[in-house]
């Protein structure tokens, strides 16, 4: 079973994964905008969607889901994560982000297709 954990770990924080969300935060960075360092995001950024995928799999393994609707779920986790972060630690400057829930709506629309397509394509390719 560890093993499961542990190929969810990897496909969740390799290249294909943290690629779009590096893309995103680099367009957008600005110390203007954001109250944390892209280094810092760097270094986060793969570990905490490696856990994610986990933290999927687990949900995944415990209720007998299938991989579609447990990425569904992970995806739904990891976005709410992230929405909770950035609004307790106010991790962004809003009044210098013009649109900040078309932002939370860019971030939402990435965790789904990042988690639906390429991590589950991922997980078929790579999965026993």
């Amino acid at each position: 079973m560890w093993k499961n954990y542990l190929r969810s770990f990897i496909i969740g924080s390799s290249w294909p994964i943290f690629i779009p969300f590096f893309y995103g935060v680099a367009n957008l960075y600005s110390p203007k905008i954001f109250n944390y360092s892209y280094q810092d995001y760097t270094f986060i950024a793969p570990v905490y969607l490696g856990l994610m995928n986990v933290i999927a799999t687990f949900i995944g393994l415990q209720f007998k889901l299938s991989l579609s609707c447990r990425l569904l779920i992970g995806s739904i986790i990891s976005f709410s994560t992230v929405f909770l972060i950035t609004q307790i630690y106010e991790t962004y400057k809003t009044e210098y982000l013009p649109n900040v829930w078309q932002h939370y709506g860019q971030i939402f629309l990435t965790h789904f297709l990042v988690f639906n397509f390429i991590i589950y394509y991922l997980e078929l390719w790579l999965g026993s």
